[in-house]
């Protein structure tokens, strides 16, 4: 397979490895409509047709082998960008079956067919449609757990795998995380049927997991199967670095202490969707336009970049630094990012520099980028995308972590005392997030018209001053090392925090 087909691969699954929510107000938080499947919604909605085989993993346990106590458990995991055996200690968790108080009902087998009605081709694997319903045909099983050390690549290793960046994340967030359900490895099956007839498509949804809330405040988390077509070239599933399920299990404490910005970013995008042509950097079109544009496609494609958009990027951002505090601040479990072949470091929150070498900096190029109302690919496959939330996210996460490891290193701080701090760090950064948004902008105009009158650069300005402030010294001082920090990383912002948030700064 050449280069550019891989990367078309690539950019086609990995590229919404995260939460993408849906733009119906009714569901507000879910992530985008094709993994969404709330149950008996209809209504006009755009889909992208992948062609997706998806692996079976076969089951070695009978409930009545299956372990009352897990114990020690070694599995096959994903460290830096090699797998390598990791014991954990599960002492207390159940195998018969798998459950952990606070996550609710964690099911296999689970069926789901989403069918939609009369569609037109509106672009190359782009459809409009003008109803959807939703179908489970099966409920799902519990899992039974038999092995201490399952092999890998039967249904109980790959569970496990899965289940445990979830677990990590109940035991640093017990009061904050909870779930009412997690779905391992369902079959979720696109149907498109055509308004002129013939064969309908259909596909299943591979290579993802997401978190998603439906409108009667159920909150799940779904892994998704890995395809045969990515295992082809990428044989590990992407669950088995744990970091990929705390940071999907990150974005529902995030709506808990953030429902408003949901509420804000959801909105703008049901609105967006109504527009012909345009998309925001977290809805299915700009899977096709990246595929489009990997092809050659010379076509121009318009996207909206709101505060909506920027609302999306602190989300992703804090969903980033969740999943390092369950990892216990580590930043070998972060080595490789959450992507495969090129793009490595650019999500990464623990390194310094992209996949290309340069510093991780909001620069004036990186907003304008962001910002563009053209939607573009970098030339190079080693420059991060900045018109991806997760990208610019995945920026202000590093800030955030570079921010607290000088000040643990100036408090001499043991590595013990270390987590507790950096939760209470990151719920004070979510409460300054949603008190800012309340104050901004003027509150007597529409919600619509809220995220889209003011300007989304000053919004994000505004925000990222709420996160350093969070770090400041008594009367918003800062320290050499801290001023250092924010001028190589956010040199964008520096003309306008000079005599505030700067003014303790020798610039």
């Amino acid at each position: 397979m050449s280069n550019r087909k891989i990367l078309l691969f690539y950019l086609l699954t990995y590229a919404t490895i995260s939460c993408k929510q849906t733009p119906v107000a009714s569901y507000n938080g879910d992530n985008q409509n094709t993994h969404n499947y709330p149950e008996g919604f209809s209504g006009s909605q755009s889909v992208v047709f992948q062609k997706k085989t998806p692996q079976i993993f076969p089951s070695t346990c009978t409930p009545d082998r299956a372990l009352a106590d897990l114990g020690m458990v070694t599995l096959r995991m994903r460290v830096k960008e090699k797998e390598q055996n990791v014991t954990f200690n599960l002492s207390n968790v159940p195998g018969n079956p798998l459950s952990l108080p606070g996550l609710g009902n964690m099911l296999k087998g689970k069926v789901i067919a989403h069918i939609y009605e009369d569609c037109t081709a509106t672009g190359p694997g782009v459809f409009s449609c003008d109803n959807s319903v939703v179908k489970t045909t099966q409920p799902g099983t519990p899992i039974y757990i038999c092995e201490s050390n399952p092999k890998p690549g039967t249904l109980e290793h790959e569970t496990l795998a899965a289940f445990i960046g979830l677990y990590q994340l109940k035991v640093a967030f017990p009061k904050d995380f909870s779930l009412s359900e997690v779905l391992f490895f369902p079959s979720m099956v696109d149907q498109i049927l055509l308004r002129k007839g013939g064969t309908p498509l259909q596909t299943s949804l591979t290579d993802n997991a997401y978190w998603s809330r439906d409108g009667e405040g159920k909150n799940r988390i779904v892994f998704l199967p890995h395809s045969q077509e990515m295992a082809s070239m990428f044989p590990i599933p992407i669950w088995r670095q744990q970091t990929i399920a705390a940071h999907e299990g990150g974005h529902q404490i995030f709506f808990k202490y953030g429902a408003p910005l949901f509420s804000s970013q959801s909105k703008l995008r049901e609105e967006d969707e109504t527009e012909t042509g345009s998309f925001d950097d977290t809805t299915q079109a700009w899977m096709s336009f990246e595929a489009n544009a990997q092809e050659g496609s010379t076509t121009i494609s318009t996207r909206k970049a709101t505060m909506g958009s920027v609302i999306s990027s602190m989300n992703e951002g804090a969903a980033d630094i969740y999943a390092a505090i369950a990892s216990g601040l580590q930043e070998s479990l972060f080595g490789s990012g959450f992507e495969y072949q090129y793009r490595r470091k650019a999500r990464d929150p623990f390194s310094k520099v992209n996949d290309d070498g340069k510093i991780k900096a909001i620069t004036n190029g990186v907003l304008k980028h962001f910002f563009n109302d053209v939607a573009t690919l970098p030339d190079s496959p080693l420059t991060p995308n900045h018109q991806d939330s997760h990208t610019l996210g995945a920026i202000f996460a590093y800030i955030f972590l570079a921010l607290f490891e000088e000040e643990m290193t100036r408090w001499q701080l043991p590595a013990s005392e270390q987590t507790s701090r950096c939760i209470a760090h990151i719920k004070q950064w979510q409460a300054r997030l949603v008190k800012a948004y309340e104050r901004y902008p003027d509150r007597n105009i529409s919600l619509a018209e809220e995220v889209r009158v003011e300007d989304p650069k000053q919004f994000l300005r505004y925000l990222m001053q709420e996160m350093v402030n969070v770090y400041a010294l008594p009367g918003k001082r800062l320290t050499q090392a801290q001023c250092n920090i924010i001028t190589a990383h956010l040199p964008a912002f520096i003309p306008n925090w000079k005599k505030t948030l700067l003014a303790s700064c020798p610039l």
